[in-house]
């Protein structure tokens, strides 16, 4: 069997034909045939041209079945081009929607909208949020974990609710909207299951940890204390605090990304504070935006890492017994410490009810700061009904419990038994234990008073008690303990710090270096769970980290992230969340 094929090359270089027939080997099978020789034999005359080099051989041969075959999990482009008008096979882009994940039921991955409350069920559907294809890599049998992990052991619930953070629409850079965190990724090579892990919730400034059997993800983003504590209730009544080095408070940062507007190439985004390079000089740093196409979200992965290593430079330990037990890495508490202080603004109540609060405090202890704090908040620790992950025993995620104390409700359906939870509202996973009412007024106001009561016949004479007829606290889903946690939070902003008794007769000129940071020293400070330790029976270790909000919030940190910012009462950002 002979085939001839004339080939006329146009222009110079190399250049490669596929040719394809059929040599029908069945039929010669049938007659006898069971080896085959392929010859290839060039027909073109010899050049004589020095100038002109002409020379053909065969490559590559490939036999080809005509079975039918099916290549599963494998996305393939057929493309033809017409070797006239290339000079070279050319470059192809493709901008695709590959992998199909599970994502919720009630989830729209186009629109990025949900739809009523979930149920815990999924469906396949292709998406870029970053929280369901981390989910995708822990179940998948094919490629991830999911022989090693039963999808009941991990929490979706907080993924849902990180889901949500990750869709909202934020600045882009350059005049536009987008998704704050999305994820296109390809993953070509093997790597350790837990460094993927974390690679991948480092998408959505997430860390991943294991817990009772079960696995958590817990993430960054802005958040209400759920605890509070002071001195009275942790071990000695002592906080100790660490700073970071200078050192390691970077002011240049070089994100790595790809360029989805640029053919998904390779690309760096620099971002600098520059107050910083002037004060210290440059501090660089390199961070790889693992999964990160776009250069808004390049540039907010900058901006947050360095305001987070400036800002956050503080980290308290302390040891309390039960109250660890409901706390988990990533948690938001408050922390009040006496020994910071120049007055004590917590303790212990003597009694509460939701329209007032006596305090272990000596009403005599405020009447030097009646012209001096004209506005604070009471805070009151008050345990609250709470939806937790898993069962009584904790194994199973996949389920929803509700803890209950006696006297509260939740507004939840139930499925069954008393306590199993079909579905939530995910505001009611880690709801705060922590009620608190802004007072507004000054010391010396309609708030504070010595009190003698007339329910039980305690003689409080003394002690302050403060009046909240006016906005009371929640005790249908709160209970109100007579014994509980308490802290006043100065509002630096309504802190008049010369009349103080530390300040007050001094000239304008005789007023103490740093008088002005009076304030300041009395706020509630708010850290971050980092780790929590049992060191003994019913004794934990709590190590936490200094935690601020105006980081997810600065409009550009160009002028100092320290000096420079707006806010309002209580250090809530008046600008839009940018991080």
């Amino acid at each position: 069997m002979a085939v001839r094929k004339r080939i006329s090359p146009r222009g110079g270089g190399c250049w490669s034909l596929s040719l394809s027939w059929s040599l029908g080997l069945r039929k010669l099978q049938g007659n006898g045939y069971r080896d085959w020789e392929i010859e290839v034999e060039a027909l073109h005359e010899e050049s004589v041209d020095t100038n002109i080099q002409v020379d053909a051989s065969a490559d590559s041969m490939t036999e080809i079945y005509q079975d039918r075959l099916i290549f599963p999990h494998t996305a393939s482009v057929l493309s033809t081009f017409d070797a006239r008008y290339f000079t070279s096979i050319p470059q192809r882009y493709y901008d695709v929607r590959l992998l199909k994940v599970k994502i919720p039921s009630n989830y729209n991955p186009y629109s990025k909208t949900y739809d009523g409350i979930w149920d815990g069920t999924f469906k396949l559907g292709w998406t870029d949020n970053p929280a369901w294809c981390f989910y995708d890599i822990i179940t998948n049998n094919r490629f991830g974990l999911g022989k090693y992990v039963d999808s009941k052991f991990i929490d979706k619930w907080t993924l849902y609710d990180i889901s949500k953070y990750c869709d909202q629409l934020v600045s882009d850079g350059k005049g536009g909207l987008e998704p704050r965190f999305t994820c296109n990724l390809l993953i070509s090579t093997r790597e350790d299951a837990y460094k993927v892990l974390n690679d991948m919730a480092s998408i959505f400034r997430a860390i991943v940890y294991y817990n009772a059997g079960l696995i958590f993800t817990s993430q960054d983003k802005p958040k209400e204390p759920i605890y509070l504590f002071n001195n009275s209730n942790i071990k000695n009544g002592e906080f100790t605090y660490n700073d970071t080095s200078k050192r390691v408070r970077r002011n240049v940062i070089l994100v790595r990304y790809n360029n989805k507007d640029n053919f998904f190439k390779p690309a760096v985004k620099y971002v600098e504070n520059r107050e910083g390079l002037i004060r210290f000089g440059i501090r660089e740093m390199d961070v790889t935006a693992f999964g990160c196409t776009s250069e808004g979200q390049a540039e907010r992965l900058g901006r947050w890492t360095l305001l987070s290593e400036n800002l956050e430079s503080e980290v308290v330990t302390f040891e309390t017994s039960l109250p660890a037990l409901y706390l988990k890495p990533g948690d938001l508490v408050l922390v009040q410490d006496e020994n910071r202080q120049n007055k004590i603004l917590g303790g212990r109540t003597l009694d509460l009810d939701k329209n007032y609060a006596i305090l272990d405090l000596k009403y005599e202890n405020l009447t030097g700061y009646q012209n001096v704090i004209s506005g604070c908040k009471f805070n009151v620790l008050t345990p609250a009904g709470n939806i937790e992950v898993g069962t009584p025993s904790g194994n199973k995620a996949t389920e929803l419990y509700m803890e209950n104390p006696s006297g509260m409700s939740i507004p939840v359906n139930l499925n069954g038994a008393e306590t199993r939870i079909s579905q939530i509202d995910e505001s009611l996973l880690r709801r705060s234990q922590v009620q608190y009412r802004d007072l507004g007024l000054s010391l010396n106001g309609d708030n504070f008073f010595d009190y003698v009561s007339q329910e039980t016949g305690i003689n409080y004479s003394g002690f302050t008690r403060i009046n909240l007829s006016s906005t009371p606290l929640d005790d249908t889903q709160h209970t109100l303990l007579k014994n509980t946690v308490w802290t006043l939070e100065v509002d630096p902003n309504f802190y008049n710090y010369v009349n103080s008794p530390s300040v007050s007769g001094m000239s304008t000129t005789g007023i103490y270096p740093g008088a002005s940071l009076e304030p300041h020293i009395d706020w509630t400070q708010k850290f971050r769970i980092l780790d929590l330790e049992e060191k003994e029976d019913y004794l934990y270790k709590i190590t936490a980290l200094q935690y601020k909000f105006i980081k997810y919030s600065t409009r550009w940190y160009s002028t100092y992230i320290i000096k420079k910012y707006s806010l309002d009462t209580w250090g809530r950002s008046k600008f839009l969340q940018l991080c």
